[in-house]
């Protein structure tokens, strides 16, 4: 009797601790999936009063959907895709509709292995990466390649064939147009160094734009040798760029023969601020950080500007959650969970083995 009391008893307390875990899991996943992007948000900075002087330009660098060569096999390599295009839809979702962006503005490197997919492969990640960023196609959209969509870093050499297929399913990398009162130049070193600034100034020299924006995937500051003869040629009132994944702002003091450059770290910045924009004795260059966490960096978010006519331009970064802390609770909680399953197992055999000896 006293035997059967202990498995009743057994029992009820493992159904209230199965209960309790599923609780637990509950609380987790509402929390890791909702609650934490929400409270971001919240912290977010109010945008400041639009008006038809206004551009809304929202700035994705780097989100390099991953791809099949560097990602571990199956299951575990589908699982870590599926995750971080989920999360990358999610953020940026929440950040479109968040900012009503007249402009979305990919900076390079939308794929992690365009540069080295089959035509199969590519044609698979163009969709998922479509799929991701859905909602832009409400805006104009400005598309530029980076290393890991065209190759020209390490290994990886920058041939003619992955332009063209770039250029084919995206938009053509080097060039300018024209949006409002929003000049728009697309550079590319590799290209301006084999072309020249021709195709950036013949469609611009007609026209009677307010701003000219550089968008580059790579610094043109902070790494560029020839950053003095390109500001002379181009003459910027603004460079965004990206590949670094960090969040910085880069200022060219131009009255000096060899360029003088200060730097300046934006990864806390949480509320907009001034871009000078107007002062013809220097040029600002804003490097925007990385949208996706599988890139390491322990802040990752979107770049938005608002620019007017008038030649100002304010900026900020709205940040996104950190997945990989989510991911932690997760393996926390099942690491639990197994310890619960196997405990009596593990106990009674500890047990037996006391007896034993």
């Amino acid at each position: 009797m006293k035997s059967k009391m202990d498995v009743y008893y057994y029992r009820k307390v493992k159904n209230k601790m199965v209960c309790v875990l599923l609780v637990i899991v509950m609380c987790l996943l509402l929390y890791n999936e909702c609650v934490v992007f929400w409270y971001q948000q919240l912290i977010w900075p109010p945008l400041p009063e639009n008006s038809d002087r206004n551009l809304v330009v929202l700035l994705v660098a780097d989100p390099q959907i991953q791809g099949e060569y560097l990602e571990p096999m199956f299951p575990i390599g589908s699982i870590s895709r599926w995750d971080a295009d989920r999360y990358l839809k999610k953020t940026f979702e929440r950040v479109y509709l968040y900012s009503q962006p007249d402009i979305v503005m990919f900076l390079g490197d939308l794929m992690d292995e365009g540069d080295q997919a089959t035509h199969e492969q590519y044609d698979t990640y163009y969709n998922r990466f479509m799929d991701i960023f859905q909602l832009a196609k409400q805006s104009k959209v400005q598309f530029i390649a980076g290393d890991n969509d065209i190759g020209g870093e390490k290994i990886h050499k920058r041939i003619p064939d992955k332009v063209n297929r770039f250029e084919r399913y995206f938009q053509p990398t080097y060039g300018s147009t024209q949006v409002s009162f929003l000049d728009i130049i697309k550079f590319d070193y590799w290209l301006y160094s084999k072309w020249g600034t021709a195709p950036l100034l013949a469609n611009m020299r007609n026209k009677s734009s307010s701003f000219k924006m550089v968008i580059t995937h790579e610094s043109i500051l902070k790494t560029n040798n020839n950053k003095m003869q390109l500001i002379r040629d181009i003459k910027p009132d603004v460079i965004i760029s990206a590949h670094m994944h960090q969040s910085m702002q880069y200022e060219g003091n131009l009255r000096f023969g060899d360029m003088q450059v200060n730097s300046i770290k934006l990864n806390q910045i949480n509320t907009f601020i001034n871009v000078n924009v107007s002062n013809p004795t220097s040029v600002n260059e804003v490097m925007v950080p990385t949208c996706s966490y599988r890139m390491g960096e322990p802040r990752m978010g979107y770049g938005l500007a608002v620019l007017s006519d008038d030649k100002t331009m304010k900026y900020t970064v709205l940040w996104s959650p950190s997945r990989y802390r989510s991911l932690r609770l997760y393996i926390y909680v099942v690491i639990i969970i197994f310890l619960f399953y196997n405990f009596k197992k593990w106990y009674q055999a500890w047990v037996n083995c006391k007896t034993y000896f």
